[in-house]
């Protein structure tokens, strides 16, 4: 069907539909089309097919979320990133900060002439520089994923109950409707993660040509 702007088509797949729309489209792509967290879906009037939680890794143990904005597939999803959630994540990285001020001030950076800038941070000139405080405050409020999110459609074991995909990136629940994205990371890496979203594109086209050139 067709109107002055928009038009509409039925696609039917023969073999499998393969998702890879990256961690946030593709769950907000799923939850359009019922898959995801009930209570969200019903706010949304969507029938639900399957029960799912789309969550954002952010940190390594604090855990944001991925919501519909509307049920217009245009319209951007709503990301609540839940930095520093669990308080753990916020000292872990003050002690990181805290030995990186400390080897600042060793002999071998000073003698390459590297010196810690210790400029105040807007929104953070109420504390003293090098203090916990001042660390959480630069921590709270310079503190940003750089467009790195993963886990919104995490890959797990058919026992894990956050899991939406398997390890062949199949969607628990739907037959052969596949995930092919950093969206299925279960836990961020430490480093950037452009490496392991190209072994995933490239392991997950292995697996899609592997199953259908011997069918």
């Amino acid at each position: 069907m067709k109107n002055e702007f928009i038009s509409y088509y039925i696609v039917i797949a023969k073999k499998e539909v393969i998702l890879s729309a990256g961690a946030i489209n593709s769950p907000q792509l799923l939850m359009l089309s019922g898959i995801g967290l009930k209570t969200v879906l019903d706010d949304f009037g969507k029938a639900l097919i399957l029960d799912f939680t789309c969550r954002i890794t952010s940190l390594p143990k604090s855990r944001g979320r991925v919501k519909l904005g509307s049920n217009d597939p245009l319209t951007n999803a709503l990301i609540y990133s839940n930095y520093f959630a669990e308080e753990s994540d916020i000292q872990l990285l003050i002690k990181g900060l805290t030995i990186g001020a400390k080897l600042s001030r060793t002999n071998a950076l000073i003698n390459k002439g590297y010196d810690l800038i210790t400029d105040l941070l807007p929104g953070c000139k109420s504390f003293t520089f090098g203090t916990e405080h001042y660390w959480m405050c630069a921590l709270r409020t310079n503190t940003k994923s750089i467009n790195h999110p993963v886990g919104t459609c995490k890959m797990g074991l058919y026992n894990d109950t956050d899991a939406v995909v398997d390890p062949q990136r199949m969607i628990y629940g739907i037959v052969k409707f596949r995930v092919v994205d950093a969206s299925i990371i279960p836990v961020i890496p430490r480093g950037n993660i452009i490496v392991p979203t190209i072994i995933i594109i490239e392991k997950g086209a292995d697996m899609i040509k592997n199953k259908w050139q011997k069918s």
